[in-house]
C-alpha cells in the first residue's frame, strides 16, 4: 500500500467495520456481512486489519443481495478505485453498500469527519476525487455520476450556482459522528 495512502484507506475500513459491529449488536443489521456490503470473502482478507472479523461472519457466508442502485454504484467504484489488494476489492461494496444509507456518507462510514472522507476518496479513488473539483456531497455526487452514465440530467438548469437547490448538494455536512452520536445516546439513557 503507498504509505501516503494508508492511514485513510486503514482508518475507514476499521471505522466501518467498528460501526457495523456496533449495529449488528443493536440488532439494527442482521450481520456484518449485511451491513457493510461483503462476503465471508471479503471478511476474511480484511481480518489481518481487525480480527474481530474471524468471529463475526455470518451463517450464509453471503452479503445480502444489492439493489439495482447499489450494483451500478459498486460498478462506478470499482472501476475507479486504485487501493492495493485487498481493499481495491473491498472498499467499493463497502462504500456502495454505506451509500444507500440515510446518513451523510462520512457518518454512514463511521468516519470522524468528512475531511477523513475525502482522504479516503483521494487515497483510492482519485479520478472520482479529481472530478468531484467543487466538492459535491458525496452521495449527491454518485447519484449525479449514475444518472449521467444513464443519459439523465439531474439538474434542471445549466450551472449549480443558479440552482434553488445548491445547498442540499453543496452545503455543509457537519454533525456528529455515528460514534458520537450513539455515546450520547448511550449516555442519555443511563441519566434517565
Amino acid at each position: 500500500m503507498r504509505a501516503e495512502s494508508a492511514p485513510a484507506i486503514l482508518l475507514a475500513v476499521q471505522c466501518v467495520i467498528e460501526l457495523g459491529l456496533l449495529e449488528v449488536a443493536e440488532g439494527a443489521a442482521c450481520d456484518l456481512n449485511a451491513a457493510i456490503g461483503l462476503d465471508d470473502a471479503g471478511l476474511d482478507a480484511l481480518a489481518p486489519w481487525h480480527p474481530s472479523l474471524v468471529k463475526a461472519k455470518s451463517a450464509s457466508g453471503a452479503a445480502q443481495v444489492a439493489c439495482g442502485d447499489e450494483l451500478a454504484l459498486r460498478s462506478v467504484l470499482e472501476s475507479a478505485c486504485v487501493a492495493p489488494p485487498p481493499f481495491n476489492t473491498v472498499l467499493p461494496a463497502i462504500v456502495a453498500r454505506r451509500s444507500m444509507r440515510e446518513d451523510h456518507l462520512w457518518q454512514d462510514l463511521g468516519l470522524p469527519h468528512r475531511a477523513a472522507l475525502s482522504q479516503l476518496m483521494a487515497a483510492a479513488f482519485p479520478s472520482l476525487y479529481q472530478r468531484n473539483d467543487r466538492d459535491m456531497k458525496w452521495k449527491r455526487f454518485f447519484y449525479r455520476t449514475l444518472c449521467e452514465a444513464e443519459g439523465f440530467s439531474l439538474c434542471a438548469v445549466p450551472h449549480c450556482r443558479d440552482c434553488s437547490d445548491f445547498e442540499r448538494c453543496f452545503g455543509a455536512e457537519d454533525g456528529e459522528s455515528a460514534f458520537a452520536r450513539r455515546a450520547r445516546g448511550d449516555e442519555a439513557l443511563r441519566q434517565g
